[in-house]
């Protein structure tokens, strides 16, 4: 399902309004800032904002931006559903729904493919690691091994992915029993 901006109301403005409740995402595409919130998609062209009325209609406008390539990719705070930004379009590419159990956890691009590391929710926390399968338009499991116990549970960490080396850091956050 693609929804389209509404160019036609495309307004002109100093500064934005942003509501500070922190329903909203900041995300840049191609050296431009844009803000995603429940009313418009606002953006900073030069010195001046815009903005364009969109038609999204969800409980929670806070996503997770990934850049790969030429689009953005936002992935919903608590995980689950999954937007694309390309060529000044938002399209819902998932057949998820807002999961409210996956929040702060580590996500990277690896070979453009998108992975998700631990988090928190539904008052557990995660050491699962799942990436995003864009033909089946759902999250898949990485691999059986993750559920394992005795791996470290880990939020709001550090993480890098070095695709030369082809490794993927993990370090500090959060664990069971305290900071790591």
């Amino acid at each position: 399902m693609t929804f389209q901006l509404l160019f036609f109301t495309t307004l002109f403005f100093s500064s934005p309004d942003v509501d500070n409740s922190k329903n909203y995402t900041l995300f840049d595409n191609n050296g431009i800032f844009y803000i995603l919130d429940r009313n418009e998609l606002k953006y900073l062209k030069g010195e001046n904002w815009f903005k364009l009325k969109h038609n999204l209609n969800f409980e929670n406008y806070d996503f997770h931006p990934i850049n790969i390539n030429s689009e953005v990719y936002l992935i919903s705070s608590g995980g689950g559903r999954v937007l694309i930004f390309k060529n000044n379009t938002l399209e819902i590419i998932d057949n998820s729904t807002f999961w409210r159990s996956k929040y702060h956890p580590m996500i990277i691009n690896r070979n453009e493919d998108i992975f998700s590391f631990g988090g928190y929710g539904h008052f557990q926390l995660r050491n699962d690691f799942i990436f995003f399968d864009k033909n089946l338009k759902e999250w898949i499991s990485y691999d059986k091994e993750s559920y394992n116990e005795n791996k470290p549970y880990l939020t709001q960490g550090i993480i890098e992915y070095d695709d030369v080396k082809d490794k993927l850091y993990v370090t500090l956050g959060r664990s069971r029993e305290s900071l790591s």
